[in-house]
């Protein structure tokens, strides 16, 4: 299956997201090549802010093709020691079972990476979400699905 890359995400997407890195404490950053969104935590007066980089990509289709080159342009985008966790999102999901694939074989290939990857459906906002996904994460895509 080929996925073609969406260049404009529906309106639906970014309202919501834009309400709501006030309330997760996260804050838009310029996007980084090849994803949609970039938001980094929100930085404490003489900290870092905690919790990981978080990068959205819209693709027509979700798939291992549109994974590899996710997982890649990732791991060029944080920093080495940076914990970075991508939305990759589509209208169209491969099954579940290609899309586990392919993220353990790319967990595999790059061992000691901190990047989680979550499948989302754009459609209704359901996600494949990986047991160790970052709390920031599950609780941006279950306002989405609620519209909350």
């Amino acid at each position: 299956m080929s996925c073609r890359r969406v260049t404009s995400p529906n309106s639906r997407s970014r309202s919501p997201l834009k309400d709501y890195y006030r309330l997760l404490e996260i804050a838009p950053t310029a996007t980084t090549d090849g994803f949609d969104i970039a938001w980094a935590p929100k930085s404490k007066l003489f900290s870092r802010g905690k919790g990981p980089r978080l990068l959205g990509r819209f693709v027509a289709c979700v798939d291992r093709d549109a994974v590899v080159d996710a997982w890649a342009r990732a791991g060029t985008a944080g920093g080495s020691t940076d914990e970075v966790c991508v939305l990759l999102m589509g209208a169209a999901m491969a099954p579940a079972g290609e899309l586990a694939r392919a993220i353990a074989e790319q967990r595999r290939r790059q061992r000691g990476t901190t990047l989680t990857l979550i499948p989302v459906d754009a459609r209704n906002w359901e996600a494949h979400m990986p047991l160790d996904a970052p709390g920031i994460a599950k609780t941006l895509l279950a306002r989405l699905r609620t519209g909350a």
